[in-house]
């Protein structure tokens, strides 16, 4: 499916210099309710940081993480 230069299939493509990648914003009571699998990111509106699920708990995403 072709919705506006994102391609939606087995993985989500954006191609152009107008768009962006954006993550699902979701509050920590929503994140909460979730059925996350490693890997999964969102953005956390309650604490203002993207966030990463690993080994069953979500983790900020920051450049110091991967350090």
């Amino acid at each position: 499916t072709l919705i506006a230069n994102t391609v939606l299939a087995g993985s989500i493509v954006t191609t152009g210099t107008s768009t962006a990648f954006r993550l699902p914003n979701l509050s920590q009571s929503e994140i909460n309710l979730l059925s996350p699998q490693n890997g999964d990111m969102v953005y956390n509106t309650s604490s203002n940081l993207p966030q990463i699920y690993q080994n069953g708990t979500w983790k900020n995403f920051t450049i110091s993480y991967y350090s």
